[in-house]
C-alpha cells in the first residue's frame, strides 16, 4: 500500500498509486472515465473482480475508457516511459492485451461500458472515480507512474457538488471558475477533448 499525506482537505498525496483508496471509490461510484493508456494491471486482480461485480449490479452505470493508439513518431519514447523495463515491441503486446480486455468490457456491457481509442499524446493517468480524481505523472524515469507521486482529489470537499465532475465531463466545464475548481476542471477537459476524438483501429484487436 502507498504511503500517504494528507497536506489539505480534500487533496491526498500518496507515493504510489494508493490502490486501496481507488477500489474503495470504485466501490462507491456510479460513473467513472478512465484515461490511462494501458489497463494491464486492472485487467486481472481485485479491479477486474470488483468491476465486473459494479457492472453486473448496475451499480456503476457509466464507464468510459480511453486507451491508447500510439502514433509511430513518438511510439517508442512514450513505450520507454509507460514500461521502462520493457522493450518497445513487449509493451506493444501488453498495449494489444489492453486494448481486448477493454473492448470484451464493452461487448460485455454495451449499455454501460464506452471504449474510445485516442492516437492524442497522453499527458498524465487520469481516473475519475465518481467524485474523486486520482492524478499521476509520466515522466523519463526507471520507474513507473504507478511508483510517481500521484494525487486523489475529493471534489465535493473542495466546494464541488456530487456529480459534478462527470456533468462537467459531459458538457463541458463552465467559464469563469474560481480557482479549485478551475484546476480540477482541466483534467476533466484532457478526458472530454480526447475522447471525443477517438482513433479508429484498423485492425480487429479481439
Amino acid at each position: 500500500m502507498a504511503d500517504t499525506m494528507v497536506s489539505m482537505q480534500g487533496i491526498t498525496v500518496s507515493a504510489g498509486l494508493n490502490i486501496s483508496a481507488l477500489l474503495n471509490a470504485v466501490q462507491q461510484a456510479n460513473t467513472m472515465v478512465w484515461h490511462a493508456a494501458i489497463y494491464n494491471n486492472f485487467a486481472n486482480g481485485d479491479m477486474n473482480t470488483l468491476l465486473q461485480r459494479q457492472l453486473r449490479s448496475r451499480q456503476l452505470q457509466q464507464l468510459t475508457i480511453i486507451s491508447q493508439h500510439c502514433a509511430q513518431h513518438w511510439q517508442d519514447e512514450f513505450a520507454a516511459i509507460v514500461r521502462p523495463t520493457l522493450t518497445s515491441q513487449d509493451v506493444s503486446t501488453l498495449q494489444r492485451t489492453s486494448l481486448n480486455w477493454c473492448q470484451q468490457l464493452s461487448n460485455s456491457y454495451p449499455q454501460q461500458v464506452h471504449h474510445c481509442v485516442s492516437q492524442h499524446l497522453p499527458l498524465q493517468p487520469i481516473l475519475l472515480i465518481g467524485d474523486q480524481l486520482f492524478i499521476g505523472q509520466y515522466a523519463h524515469s526507471h520507474s513507473t507512474s504507478a511508483q510517481g507521486l500521484w494525487l486523489q482529489i475529493d471534489s465535493c470537499a473542495l466546494g464541488l457538488a456530487g456529480g459534478e465532475l462527470h456533468q462537467w465531463y459531459l458538457d463541458g466545464t463552465p467559464a469563469n471558475l474560481c480557482d479549485w475548481p478551475q484546476a480540477i476542471g482541466r483534467y476533466v477537459e484532457e478526458c472530454r477533448q480526447v475522447s471525443r476524438q477517438p482513433f479508429t483501429l484498423l485492425e480487429p484487436t479481439l
